[in-house]
Protein backbone atom coordinates (compact mmCIF):
# COMPACT_ATOMS: atom_id res chain seq x y z
CA UNK A 1 0.00 0.00 0.00
CA UNK A 2 1.57 3.27 -1.15
CA UNK A 3 -1.41 5.59 -0.95
CA UNK A 4 -4.29 5.82 1.50
CA UNK A 5 -6.87 6.15 -1.21
CA UNK A 6 -9.68 8.54 -2.07
CA UNK A 7 -12.57 8.22 0.44
CA UNK A 8 -10.87 5.17 1.96
CA UNK A 9 -12.39 5.79 5.38
CA UNK A 10 -15.47 7.80 4.48
CA UNK A 11 -18.13 7.96 7.21
CA UNK A 12 -20.84 5.82 5.52
CA UNK A 13 -18.72 2.75 6.24
CA UNK A 14 -20.04 1.67 9.63
CA UNK A 15 -16.67 0.41 10.82
CA UNK A 16 -15.18 3.89 10.46
CA UNK A 17 -17.31 5.17 13.31
CA UNK A 18 -14.90 3.21 15.51
CA UNK A 19 -11.64 4.40 13.94
CA UNK A 20 -10.32 6.27 16.99
CA UNK A 21 -6.52 6.37 16.70
CA UNK A 22 -4.60 4.98 13.75
CA UNK A 23 -0.97 4.19 12.87
CA UNK A 24 -0.17 4.48 9.16
CA UNK A 25 2.24 1.96 7.60
CA UNK A 26 5.68 3.33 6.75
CA UNK A 27 5.15 2.04 3.19
CA UNK A 28 2.59 4.79 2.58
CA UNK A 29 3.86 7.86 0.70
CA UNK A 30 0.68 9.92 0.40
CA UNK A 31 -2.65 10.39 2.15
CA UNK A 32 -5.12 10.63 -0.71
CA UNK A 33 -7.99 12.99 -1.42
CA UNK A 34 -10.68 12.82 1.30
CA UNK A 35 -9.08 9.64 2.67
CA UNK A 36 -10.38 10.17 6.21
CA UNK A 37 -12.94 12.86 5.54
CA UNK A 38 -15.98 12.83 7.84
CA UNK A 39 -14.70 9.80 9.77
CA UNK A 40 -14.43 9.35 13.56
CA UNK A 41 -10.63 9.58 13.50
CA UNK A 42 -9.32 11.11 16.76
CA UNK A 43 -5.58 10.52 16.43
CA UNK A 44 -3.06 9.41 13.84
CA UNK A 45 0.65 8.75 13.54
CA UNK A 46 1.96 9.70 10.11
CA UNK A 47 5.26 8.01 9.17
CA UNK A 48 8.28 9.77 7.70
CA UNK A 49 7.58 8.08 4.36
CA UNK A 50 4.57 10.34 3.65
CA UNK A 51 5.31 13.32 1.40
CA UNK A 52 1.84 14.72 0.70
CA UNK A 53 -1.46 15.27 2.50
CA UNK A 54 -3.95 15.68 -0.31
CA UNK A 55 -7.23 17.57 -0.72
CA UNK A 56 -9.55 17.26 2.32
CA UNK A 57 -7.58 14.22 3.51
CA UNK A 58 -8.49 14.81 7.17
CA UNK A 59 -11.41 17.23 6.76
CA UNK A 60 -14.34 17.01 9.17
CA UNK A 61 -12.69 14.47 11.47
CA UNK A 62 -12.38 14.52 15.26
CA UNK A 63 -8.60 15.05 15.26
CA UNK A 64 -7.41 17.19 18.16
CA UNK A 65 -3.65 17.06 17.56
CA UNK A 66 -1.24 15.90 14.89
CA UNK A 67 2.48 15.85 14.21
CA UNK A 68 3.31 16.46 10.56
CA UNK A 69 6.65 14.72 9.90
CA UNK A 70 9.77 16.03 8.21
CA UNK A 71 9.02 14.17 4.99
CA UNK A 72 5.80 16.08 4.17
CA UNK A 73 6.33 18.61 1.39
CA UNK A 74 2.76 19.44 0.46
CA UNK A 75 -0.36 20.17 2.55
CA UNK A 76 -3.15 20.50 0.00
CA UNK A 77 -6.43 22.42 -0.08
CA UNK A 78 -8.68 21.83 2.91
CA UNK A 79 -6.52 19.01 4.28
CA UNK A 80 -7.61 19.73 7.87
CA UNK A 81 -10.67 21.88 7.23
CA UNK A 82 -13.40 21.83 9.88
CA UNK A 83 -11.57 19.55 12.31
CA UNK A 84 -11.26 19.67 16.09
CA UNK A 85 -7.52 20.34 15.86
CA UNK A 86 -6.17 22.43 18.71
CA UNK A 87 -2.47 21.72 18.25
CA UNK A 88 -0.47 21.25 15.07
CA UNK A 89 3.27 20.87 14.73
CA UNK A 90 4.67 21.62 11.29
CA UNK A 91 8.18 20.23 11.51
CA UNK A 92 10.77 21.42 9.03
CA UNK A 93 13.40 19.04 7.75
CA UNK A 94 17.09 19.70 8.26
CA UNK A 95 18.60 16.26 7.81
CA UNK A 96 16.62 15.22 4.73
CA UNK A 97 16.15 18.60 3.08
CA UNK A 98 12.41 18.05 2.66
CA UNK A 99 9.72 20.15 4.28
CA UNK A 100 6.45 21.95 3.69
CA UNK A 101 6.94 24.93 1.38
CA UNK A 102 3.34 25.94 0.77
CA UNK A 103 0.23 25.77 2.95
CA UNK A 104 -2.55 25.51 0.41
CA UNK A 105 -5.98 27.15 0.13
CA UNK A 106 -8.15 26.52 3.19
CA UNK A 107 -5.80 23.84 4.53
CA UNK A 108 -6.85 24.42 8.17
CA UNK A 109 -9.97 26.50 7.56
CA UNK A 110 -12.66 26.06 10.20
CA UNK A 111 -10.47 23.99 12.52
CA UNK A 112 -10.17 24.66 16.25
CA UNK A 113 -6.48 25.57 16.17
CA UNK A 114 -5.43 27.94 18.95
CA UNK A 115 -1.77 28.46 18.09
CA UNK A 116 0.34 27.70 15.07
CA UNK A 117 4.06 27.95 14.41
CA UNK A 118 4.73 27.95 10.68
CA UNK A 119 8.18 26.51 9.94
CA UNK A 120 11.02 28.32 8.22
CA UNK A 121 10.65 26.08 5.15
CA UNK A 122 7.29 27.59 4.16
CA UNK A 123 7.41 30.36 1.55
CA UNK A 124 3.73 30.90 0.78
CA UNK A 125 0.59 30.90 2.92
CA UNK A 126 -2.32 30.50 0.53
CA UNK A 127 -5.80 32.02 0.43
CA UNK A 128 -7.85 31.31 3.57
CA UNK A 129 -5.35 28.73 4.89
CA UNK A 130 -6.23 29.43 8.53
CA UNK A 131 -9.51 31.33 8.31
CA UNK A 132 -12.38 30.84 10.78
CA UNK A 133 -10.33 29.03 13.45
CA UNK A 134 -9.79 29.59 17.17
CA UNK A 135 -6.29 31.01 16.68
CA UNK A 136 -5.00 33.32 19.38
CA UNK A 137 -1.38 33.65 18.24
CA UNK A 138 0.51 32.99 15.02
CA UNK A 139 4.27 32.73 14.49
CA UNK A 140 5.27 32.88 10.82
CA UNK A 141 8.57 31.29 9.74
CA UNK A 142 11.52 33.21 8.38
CA UNK A 143 11.14 32.19 4.71
CA UNK A 144 7.55 33.26 4.08
CA UNK A 145 7.40 35.92 1.36
CA UNK A 146 3.69 35.93 0.51
CA UNK A 147 0.57 35.81 2.68
CA UNK A 148 -2.46 35.56 0.42
CA UNK A 149 -5.98 36.97 0.79
CA UNK A 150 -8.01 36.01 3.89
CA UNK A 151 -5.21 33.73 5.18
CA UNK A 152 -6.01 34.48 8.85
CA UNK A 153 -9.40 36.18 8.53
CA UNK A 154 -12.40 35.58 10.78
CA UNK A 155 -10.26 34.60 13.76
CA UNK A 156 -11.95 36.67 16.43
CA UNK A 157 -9.56 35.49 19.16
CA UNK A 158 -6.37 36.32 17.25
CA UNK A 159 -4.53 39.09 19.10
CA UNK A 160 -0.88 38.77 18.05
CA UNK A 161 1.25 37.68 15.13
CA UNK A 162 4.99 37.35 14.55
CA UNK A 163 5.92 38.35 11.00
CA UNK A 164 9.42 37.78 9.54
CA UNK A 165 11.25 40.38 7.50
CA UNK A 166 11.17 37.99 4.52
CA UNK A 167 7.51 38.93 3.88
CA UNK A 168 7.12 41.17 0.83
CA UNK A 169 3.37 40.89 0.20
CA UNK A 170 0.29 40.74 2.42
CA UNK A 171 -2.93 40.19 0.50
CA UNK A 172 -6.44 41.54 0.88
CA UNK A 173 -8.21 41.06 4.24
CA UNK A 174 -5.53 38.74 5.63
CA UNK A 175 -6.46 39.73 9.19
CA UNK A 176 -10.04 40.80 8.55
CA UNK A 177 -12.42 40.34 11.49
CA UNK A 178 -9.68 39.51 14.00
CA UNK A 179 -8.82 41.11 17.35
CA UNK A 180 -5.24 41.82 16.31
CA UNK A 181 -3.57 44.29 18.69
CA UNK A 182 0.14 43.47 18.40
CA UNK A 183 2.42 42.77 15.44
CA UNK A 184 5.92 41.53 16.27
CA UNK A 185 8.05 42.23 13.21
CA UNK A 186 11.54 40.80 12.84
CA UNK A 187 12.78 43.69 10.73
CA UNK A 188 13.10 47.45 10.95
CA UNK A 189 10.38 50.05 10.56
CA UNK A 190 11.81 50.95 7.16
CA UNK A 191 11.58 47.31 6.04
CA UNK A 192 8.01 47.12 7.33
CA UNK A 193 7.03 50.16 5.27
CA UNK A 194 8.37 48.44 2.15
CA UNK A 195 5.92 45.52 2.45
CA UNK A 196 3.12 45.61 -0.10
CA UNK A 197 -0.08 45.49 2.00
CA UNK A 198 -3.39 45.34 0.15
CA UNK A 199 -5.68 47.93 1.74
CA UNK A 200 -8.46 47.68 -0.84
CA UNK A 201 -12.04 46.81 0.08
CA UNK A 202 -12.92 43.21 0.79
CA UNK A 203 -15.52 40.95 -0.76
CA UNK A 204 -18.13 41.87 1.86
CA UNK A 205 -17.83 45.63 1.55
CA UNK A 206 -15.67 47.40 -1.01
CA UNK A 207 -15.48 50.42 1.30
CA UNK A 208 -13.85 48.47 4.12
CA UNK A 209 -10.07 48.23 4.43
CA UNK A 210 -9.75 44.51 5.07
CA UNK A 211 -6.35 44.95 6.73
CA UNK A 212 -7.28 47.81 9.06
CA UNK A 213 -6.54 45.70 12.16
CA UNK A 214 -3.05 45.01 10.83
CA UNK A 215 -2.45 48.66 9.99
CA UNK A 216 -3.71 49.87 13.37
CA UNK A 217 -2.03 47.23 15.55
CA UNK A 218 0.91 48.11 17.81
CA UNK A 219 4.15 47.38 15.96
CA UNK A 220 7.17 45.90 17.73
CA UNK A 221 10.12 46.21 15.37
CA UNK A 222 13.37 44.18 15.42
CA UNK A 223 11.63 41.44 17.39
CA UNK A 224 13.88 38.50 18.29
CA UNK A 225 11.63 36.44 20.56
CA UNK A 226 9.73 33.29 19.76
Amino acid sequence: LRNVAYYEFLKPKAENNLLGELVISDLVTSIGESAFQDSKLTGIIIPDSVTSLEYASFAQTSLTSIVIPNSVISIENGAFAVTALTDVYLIESVEFGKSVTTIEVGAFSGSKLKTVVIPDSVTTIKWGSFDSTMLERVVIGSSVTTIENYAFSYNSFLTSVVIPKSVTSIGNSVFYNTSLTDVYYRGTEIEWNNISIDVSGNATDSNINGNSSLINANKHFNYTGE
